[in-house]
């Protein structure tokens, strides 16, 4: 995982990625279960992929604070 192999703990983390955001959460599990990591900006464009991504991130402890167009703000409680 690139943050392990840089040694660095982001508190933020901005996802665009057009359709894969699945995919990236699933893989990047570690550090999307840090408690260092604060807050999510994501842009997720096709509704299908919502539920799925909604579903991930509350797993992971965040709550969605915001959410203006296909733009969404989640942060951990």
């Amino acid at each position: 995982e690139i943050c392990d192999n840089l040694k660095i703990v982001p508190n933020l983390i901005k996802i665009d990625i057009d359709g894969t955001e699945e995919n990236i959460l699933n893989n990047a599990e570690k550090t999307f279960r840090n408690h260092n990591l604060r807050s999510i900006l994501i842009e997720i464009e096709e509704i299908n992929n919502f539920k799925k991504t909604e579903n991930i991130l509350l797993d992971f402890g965040f709550t969605m604070l915001s959410k203006y167009n296909n733009n969404q703000v989640w942060k951990r409680l």
